[in-house]
């Protein structure tokens, strides 16, 4: 049953990223459908992840085949790396250093971005109480800013 999930959100996610490409393509040689898929994929994937983490049993829990689907499959396949690296490599051969580093800065800014506030949505949105509804354990509830905000420094810059 998971591996069945993974494939036909895979495949989804796939179609609609095609459906973007057909629809938005490029604009002035910027690749605005994979830059639309992967910021709009991001933010998609922190809103999920943190309802993912907080639920505690069912089709909201972090293990079930209902998340396989939707971040591994569906979002997966919907944001892409590879096209992102190919069409930043594309901009430079043909001698378009600006437009390549503008797509590569944007990029990364508003896919880390976007998942930072969709994961924060996400977390506001999961934390409303319910009826009947256990208490989070702490380990599914993910970092507060401030703590990510730590691991980042430590991580990545010193």
């Amino acid at each position: 049953m998971i591996w069945l999930s993974v494939a036909l959100g895979g495949a989804l996610g796939a179609c609609l990223r095609y459906a973007l490409f057909l629809s938005i393509g490029t604009v002035g040689g910027f690749p605005l459908a994979t830059f639309a898929a992967n910021a709009g994929g991001s933010l998609a994937l922190g809103f999920l992840a943190a309802l993912f983490r907080l639920g505690t049993s069912g089709p909201m829990s972090w293990d079930s085949p209902l998340r396989l689907f939707l971040l591994v499959g569906v979002l997966g396949a919907l944001t892409t790396f590879s096209t992102f690296a190919l069409e930043a490599v594309d901009a430079l051969r043909a001698g378009r250093v600006g437009l390549a580093l503008l797509y590569v800065s944007a990029t990364l800014v508003i896919t880390v971005a976007g998942c930072w506030i969709g994961y924060l949505l996400g977390q506001a949105v999961g934390q409303r109480p319910r009826a009947g509804a256990k208490a989070v354990p702490a380990s599914r509830r993910g970092f507060s800013p401030r703590e990510a905000a730590s691991i980042l420094r430590q991580g990545f810059f010193f």
